[in-house]
C-alpha cells in the first residue's frame, strides 16, 4: 500500500508537482553491408504545455528502452532487433513512446514494423531485395523508412521525417541517409532526438549516409557503437561489421527545484539531475550492455 508523504519547504507544505516530461524511444542503428537502417522510435512531450500533476510520497515507474538495431547482411529481421518502448506512468494513465523497427536485410525482408507491433513508432528501411516494402508508423510516433536499391539500404525513418531511399539523388542528407530527429529543449538546450539509422551504400565504395543523431547528424562511425541521447546508432561498413545498434531511449522530467527524486530501486538505469532557472532537470538513460533492452527506476518525489 502506498502512503503519502508531505515534504515541507521552510513552513509551507509543498502542493503536489507540476511535471512536464519527454520521453524519446531511442534513435535508430545504421545498417551494415546491403542492410537498411533501424527506424527511431516515438517522441512524446507535453513540455511548453500543460503539465502532469504529480503526488509527493507516491512511487512512480520510468522505463527506458534502446531504439531499432540495423539490419544486417545474412541473418533475417526478428521481433527482438526491435527497439523497446520508453514509459512513466504517472498513476493514472501511462505514457509510452513506442520503439523503432529494426532495419531490413539483403534478403528481401523489410523493415520491421515499430515496436513489435503494426502501429508503432516508425519501421525501419529495407536491405537490398526483391521486398521492397518499408515499415510503417504512426503519426506522431515517427516516420516510415526509405527502400532499397540494388546493393543499397535505405535510411530508417526519424521522429521528423522518413528515411532517405538508396536511389535518391545524392543532396545534404545523402542516400540512404536516416530521418532527423526532433528538437526539443526541455533540458534547457534544444537537442535533436529520435533519429533514424543510415543504411548502407556500399557502391562505389562510400559509406552509408548517418543516422540522424541526437545532435541531428548521427555518425558515419564505422562500427555498431551504440549512442546515447536518443541519437541514430553507427552504421556497419562491410559484410563482417555488426550493424548499428539503436540509440538509447530517454525519459526527461522537468519539475521545480523545490522538489528532489528519491530513487527506490533501479536496473539498467541511471539518472542524472541538473538546474535549469527554477527547475530540475532529471533524465533517465538505459546503461545495460545489450541492445533492445529495458532499463527500468521507481522513483518518488
Amino acid at each position: 500500500m502506498l502512503t503519502k508523504r508531505i515534504l515541507s519547504f521552510g513552513s509551507t507544505p509543498l502542493p503536489d508537482l507540476s511535471v512536464h516530461y519527454l520521453l524519446v524511444g531511442g534513435g535508430g542503428g545504421g545498417g551494415n553491408w546491403d542492410g537498411g537502417g533501424g527506424g527511431a522510435g516515438g517522441l512524446l512531450t507535453n513540455f511548453g504545455g500543460t503539465a502532469l500533476s504529480l503526488s509527493t510520497g507516491t512511487n512512480y515507474l520510468v522505463k527506458v528502452g534502446n531504439g531499432g538495431a540495423g539490419g544486417q547482411k545474412a541473418s533475417p529481421v526478428t521481433t527482438s532487433e526491435v527497439g523497446a518502448d520508453t514509459f512513466f506512468d504517472d498513476n493514472a494513465s501511462g505514457f509510452t513512446a513506442l520503439g523503432g523497427g529494426g532495419g531490413g536485410n539483403d534478403n528481401g525482408n523489410s523493415g520491421g514494423l515499430g515496436g513489435g507491433a503494426s502501429d508503432g513508432g516508425s519501421g525501419g528501411g529495407t536491405g537490398e531485395g526483391s521486398n521492397q516494402q518499408i515499415g510503417f508508423g504512426t503519426s506522431g510516433q515517427g516516420f516510415n523508412g526509405g527502400t532499397a536499391t540494388s546493393n543499397q539500404g535505405g535510411g530508417g525513418g526519424g521522429a521528423s521525417e522518413a528515411g532517405k531511399t538508396a536511389s535518391q539523388p545524392a543532396n545534404t542528407d545523402g542516400q540512404g541517409h536516416g530521418g532527423d530527429g526532433l528538437a526539443n529543449a526541455i533540458t534547457g538546450t534544444s537537442i535533436f532526438y529520435a533519429g533514424g539509422g543510415g543504411g548502407d551504400f556500399r557502391s562505389g565504395g562510400f559509406p552509408g549516409g548517418s543516422g540522424g543523431g541526437a545532435d541531428g547528424s548521427g555518425t558515419q562511425a564505422n562500427n555498431g557503437t551504440n549512442h546515447l541521447g536518443g541519437g541514430g546508432g553507427a552504421r556497419g561498413g562491410s559484410v563482417s561489421v555488426t550493424a548499428g545498434q539503436g540509440g538509447s531511449g530517454v525519459a526527461v522530467l522537468r519539475y521545480p527545484s523545490a522538489y528532489t527524486i528519491t530513487t527506490q530501486s533501479s536496473s539498467n538505469c541511471s539518472i542524472t539531475t541538473t538546474t535549469d532557472g527554477n527547475d530540475n532537470v532529471s533524465i533517465f538513460k538505459y546503461t545495460g550492455s545489450t541492445t533492445r533492452q529495458q532499463g527500468t527506476m521507481i522513483i518518488q518525489f
